[in-house]
């Protein structure tokens, strides 16, 4: 077993002792549960059954519950006497040193328990080499089922430190797991791993809440009172979107006309506008935003159609990494290389076209227009022509 790091001892991390400690406290406990939160029975089920899995990957974008399904599965591992440890991931962890200084103190709780403490000079006396092959190895001598926890994974891209963790995957124990939040599939080996049956994917199909627990969530956690018609059109809007879901009860919470703000509540609302334009759009670079935007006016989305609207564009490429990276953009059932972005999603992203770039609406639906004459589809064809000169018009 061979580990291609630098070999800095891990003394060389510019963090004094007291802060050291003060980060760990946030970086190795998950988040406390809130008293709204619906409890994600089935889907924690289907991650306790996953037995012959040493990798398990939820992912989806912002706001989907990744970490609320993580935290409460610990909980109930902990509960039925499986070992647990949680690391969140931030940037600096992209740092090998650093991070193997986190990543062993929570491998710690796994194989000493919480109640003891990692001897710290020890370790920062190791290289960096030393320390990961250390972690592979008590990790592989771990005898009692654990489960590692890792949240916020997504940013991690630092080879080294991709590399050193597909190491431990490899060679975990039969009865040890390690669970990845992330909101893009991980470079971990998920190719081999899946074939050998030893990966579970939780993906935002399987994230998104149904209509019983929308219901659980805004009738008994959130004391509210809807009719079951406005419970679905709430359901139907958000999609299952956990923080939409959130944001609507927010601002139900005494509202005179509830049935009022159901039938206007969308991706302009201010709330889930904020959220969406800080979580997820300014997150992306810039030739992404810029694909986002333009290809906002469409219902479905092809990669020759969106070719016509984002000319010198790899469409196929985009939508391939945005289907892998987004739970805003879903594929369409027996449709091919076909996708729909996430209706509030899409809502808002117009919304930020339509500020920032009106002179380009027109253009945008002549060409989605002109791309469906060609195409022979005609209805679609006049609806964007309609829509052009309605922008034009205002």
């Amino acid at each position: 077993m061979v580990f291609d790091l630098t070999p800095e001892p891990l003394s060389a991390m510019p963090v004094s002792h007291t802060p050291r400690r003060v980060l760990m406290v946030s970086k190795l406990n998950p988040p406390a549960s809130r008293a709204a939160q619906v409890q994600r029975t089935e889907l924690c089920q289907k991650i306790l059954s996953a037995s012959a899995a040493k990798l398990i990957v939820v992912r989806a974008s912002a706001g989907f519950g990744k970490t609320t399904a993580m935290t409460q599965s610990m909980s109930r591992m902990n509960s039925s006497g499986i070992a647990t440890a949680w690391l969140t991931i931030d940037d600096a962890d992209n740092d090998v040193s650093r991070f193997l200084f986190c990543l062993n103190a929570s491998v710690s709780r796994l194989t000493e328990g919480e109640a003891h403490t990692t001897n710290e000079e020890a370790i920062e006396s190791q290289t960096a080499s030393e320390a990961a092959f250390n972690i592979v190895v008590r990790l592989s001598e771990n005898r009692s089922a654990f489960a590692l926890f890792i949240d916020d994974f997504e940013k991690i891209h630092e080879q080294s430190v991709l590399g050193l963790i597909r190491e431990i995957v490899e060679h975990l124990p039969a009865h040890g797991q390690i669970i990845v939040g992330s909101r893009h599939l991980p470079d971990l080996g998920l190719g081999r791993l899946r074939a050998r049956g030893q990966l579970l994917e939780i993906d935002v199909s399987e994230l998104r809440f149904s209509v019983e627990e929308t219901t659980e969530f805004l009738v008994n956690r959130r004391q509210l009172e809807l009719s079951h018609d406005d419970l679905i059109r709430v359901h139907n809007r958000s999609e299952g979107w956990a923080t939409a879901l959130w944001l609507a009860s927010l601002a139900l919470e005494g509202n005179a006309s509830p049935q009022s703000f159901i039938q206007r509540f969308s991706g302009e609302n201010d709330a889930v506008a904020d959220y969406l334009a800080h979580d997820v759009l300014d997150q992306q670079p810039e030739e992404v935003k810029s694909f986002l935007l333009r290809t906002s006016i469409l219902r479905h989305l092809t990669p020759s159609l969106c070719n016509a609207l984002v000319p010198g564009c790899d469409s196929d490429a985009m939508l391939r990494h945005l289907d892998t990276r987004s739970a805003f953009l879903a594929p369409i059932e027996h449709e091919q290389l076909t996708y729909r972005y996430h209706s509030l999603f899409a809502e808002f992203l117009r919304s930020v076209l339509y500020a920032r770039y009106p002179e380009a609406v027109a253009d945008l639906h002549l060409a989605a227009s002109n791309w469906y004459e060609y195409s022979g589809r005609f209805v679609p064809a006049i609806d964007h022509a309609i829509e052009g000169r309605r922008s034009v018009a205002q």
